[in-house]
């Protein structure tokens, strides 16, 4: 079937909206809200071949019914830009006084683990596996940690290692807790919507920890989708990396977009207009700007290919940052993590032998470059 980096990549559509927790596939609702996708790379001689196997398995999903559709996107000119280096450490996150740096280790012993910034030994918080927890998000108040962990959102107490559960959807893939800037709510994101399902049921979910009621964060009555972490401004604004289903270059495509909206579900408002992949919204110290990562178009679904953007608050400005915050060449280095005190950044970047990701701490000029985390 000669697959490969080839000319084309194949998207699957359908009319209604449709996710059965099945990894990968794309299907797109009458308002064009993404709920998940996949994309075969492929020389144009398995193009045929190819369609016939998605069309099979979208009509025994039961999606036949629904016109199904085969999308074949050019890809010319888009081939990775060379091998990748595999990150033994990864999803850094920062405490709220800058002291130290809490990410996922996952050679050996993996887990949860926290790291200094005066080069002492990291300490194990929380045995893991190479897949969980992952997706780490300090709390405000340098308590907590909140994780993805056995398909659910929960904490992890930064001092005692005592495990909360807040979410009970495996079934429907939370990701990507996150804080307000008080602590008080922990959001995540519901990426799976089941057929025929309310609104209210996926998208960003906002839980009170203060007694651990949960509300779906919706504008106009519908979803907020999101496709990564949320960054929240002080008053109660949120920016939010939307994903859509539009045409880009004659062609349909699944791409990333950052919103603004209030916690009331007001304020609704698109910010940005790539057509490509933006995602992972940072706020810079004092709040005045926005860092992101963006994969351009029309390469956008190739991570070798991110980049570190920045914008003011209300999306004018943007432009490509002199430092590439992440390290493209090397697996899960995206996202970044930005101090609050000092504005440093943690990252995921090539070690001292070029050989692995660990974890590394720099100026957002790039300046001051230190690695944490050792093979």
């Amino acid at each position: 079937m000669g697959l490969g980096w080839g000319a084309a990549s194949i998207l699957f559509v359908c009319k209604r909206a449709l996710n059965r927790g099945l990894r990968g596939w794309c299907c797109s609702d009458k308002r064009g809200m993404f709920l998940g996708e996949v994309r075969y790379n492929v020389d144009r001689r398995g193009l045929r071949a190819w369609k016939a196997i998605v069309l099979a398995i979208g009509a025994a999903l039961g999606c036949g019914r629904d016109s199904p559709k085969v999308i074949v996107s050019p890809l010319d000119g888009c081939a990775p830009t060379g091998s990748l280096i595999v990150s033994i450490d990864y999803s850094p996150t920062w405490s709220a006084d800058a002291a130290s740096v809490a990410y996922i280790h996952s050679l050996g012993a993996a887990g949860v683990y926290v790291v200094d910034t005066l080069g002492n030994a990291p300490r194990q918080l929380l045995q893991g596996d190479v897949f969980e927890p992952t997706e780490l998000s300090w709390s405000p108040d340098g308590t907590q940690i909140a994780m993805r962990y056995l398909g659910n959102i929960w904490t992890v107490d930064v001092g005692s290692a005592a495990l909360r559960q807040w979410t009970d959807k495996a079934d429907v893939f939370p990701h990507w807790p996150g804080w307000s800037p008080e602590g008080r709510y922990l959001t995540f994101s519901i990426i799976a919507k089941p057929a025929g399902a309310p609104e209210s049921t996926w998208g960003v979910h906002l839980i009170d920890t203060m007694d651990g009621s949960e509300r779906a964060l919706l504008h106009d009555n519908h979803a907020t989708a999101s496709g990564s972490r949320v960054a929240w401004l002080p008053g109660d604004v949120m920016i939010v990396a939307v994903p859509l289903t539009e045409s880009v270059n004659g062609s349909l495509k699944v791409i990333h977009e950052l919103f603004t909206i209030n916690i009331d579900g007001s304020g609704y408002q698109r910010l940005t207009a790539f057509q490509g992949n933006a995602r992972g919204p940072e706020w810079s110290v004092g709040q005045s700007l926005v860092f992101f990562d963006l994969i351009p178009a029309p390469c956008h679904n190739l991570e070798s290919r991110r980049e570190t953007w920045v914008m003011r608050a209300d999306g004018s400005g943007a432009h490509k940052w002199a430092v590439n915050l992440g390290a493209p060449s090397v697996t899960q280095s995206f996202p970044f993590s930005i101090s609050r005190v000092n504005g440093r950044c943690a990252s995921v970047g090539k070690d001292s032998t070029g050989g692995y990701g660990v974890i590394v701490t720099q100026n957002l000029d790039g300046a001051d470059r230190k690695q944490l985390t050792r093979p």
